[in-house]
């Protein structure tokens, strides 16, 4: 009897050690790219927990710590490789070469000081980021699902909006904006329903014929609708600089910037024209009143305020700015 208790120990510790070495967890990273970030990235003297400080201050050691970033912001855009600055620094051969020709390839070349990762290992990372740099649950690092817990960036450069995390100021997302991928659209201005289920976004340049407003899902972020902005249903070619989102969350008014521009007032449940207003200069500041039954808009080169009384079809009136005729009236704010 105690030789088979001796025996059964020895094989249950050998059991044990083996089962062990099978469920190592690289930091909470996916194994394959934990091996990786861990051994030739998170170790001794470079981005660990004791060296990191020295080594731009971004901490590899573990997935969630890989997602506090450095000062200098994100460094993984889930889905994003071509935004994540990881995937420059490690885009490099022992030669100094890119091993992906589509990404910059940014000095000094990660590992530093070691031989380069490669090819394969590269690949692995890079996928792995485009699939969501998920964890090893599967999980991702963000999981917002309020407008509260983030923030939007519009970049008019690239026809990208940033989605921001609140808590850590860090970006985490972009979203792709406008219709036309083979032209920059610039997306001028970014809003939030006061309900917070939605936001909007307007363009100052034109594709294909057509000057659209779009709608997105504030909870998922993902594409909801077009506006094509019509006069009289033909699609007007304006600079869609700005807009106001009526107090009840159920209309928009977009403003055209260009020289004898309009107002579109937009219908944002059904995403179609309500009524258009011809501007008689370029419009840059627009707003409804607190009651939501007046829209008021500056006219920049003409120094003047245009009121609509949007609830009397075809009433409205202008107030001209005293004094001098290059005040150029850019925005306007009610106080609460």
């Amino acid at each position: 009897m105690k030789y088979f208790v001796f025996i059964f120990s020895i094989l249950w510790i050998a059991f044990s050690c083996t089962k062990d070495q099978s469920e190592i967890v690289y930091g909470n990273y996916p194994k394959e790219v934990g091996k990786i970030i861990t051994t030739k990235c998170a170790n001794k003297g470079c981005h660990d927990d004791n060296s990191y400080r020295a080594a731009g201050s971004l901490n590899l050691s573990t997935w969630n710590k890989l997602f506090e970033g450095s000062p200098i912001g994100s460094v993984v855009i889930g889905e994003r490789s071509d935004l994540s600055s990881l995937c420059y620094f490690i885009n490099a051969n022992d030669e100094g070469n890119r091993l992906d020709p589509l990404l910059p390839s940014v000095k000094p070349f990660m590992p530093f000081n070691q031989n380069a990762l490669s090819y394969s290992e590269y690949s692995l990372i890079k996928e792995w980021i485009d699939k969501g740099a998920l964890n090893a649950n599967g999980e991702k690092r963000f999981k917002t699902e309020s407008i509260k817990e983030k923030y939007y960036v519009v970049n008019q450069g690239c026809d990208e909006v940033c989605v921001m995390d609140a808590k850590t100021g860090l970006p985490y997302k972009y979203v792709k904006v406008g219709i036309d991928p083979n032209s920059i659209e610039s997306p001028h201005m970014v809003r939030v329903s006061p309900d917070g289920k939605y936001w909007y976004v307007c363009f100052l340049g034109s594709s294909a014929g057509t000057s659209i407003f779009q709608k997105f899902d504030a909870t998922t972020d993902e594409f909801i609708a077009n506006c094509v902005l019509k006069d009289n249903g033909i699609s007007i070619l304006g600079t869609w600089n700005v807009f106001a989102i009526h107090p009840n969350g159920k209309e928009a008014c977009v403003a055209d910037f260009s020289p004898n521009g309009y107002l579109v007032r937009v219908n944002l449940e059904t995403m179609e024209t309500i009524k258009t207003y011809k501007a008689q200069s370029g419009v840059h500041g627009v707003t409804y009143n607190q009651f939501g039954d007046t829209l008021y808009a500056m006219e920049l080169y003409a120094s003047r305020i245009t009121r609509i009384f949007i609830n009397e079809p075809g009433e409205f009136d202008l107030f001209d700015l005293p004094g001098s005729a290059n005040q150029a009236p850019h925005e306007i704010v009610f106080r609460p």
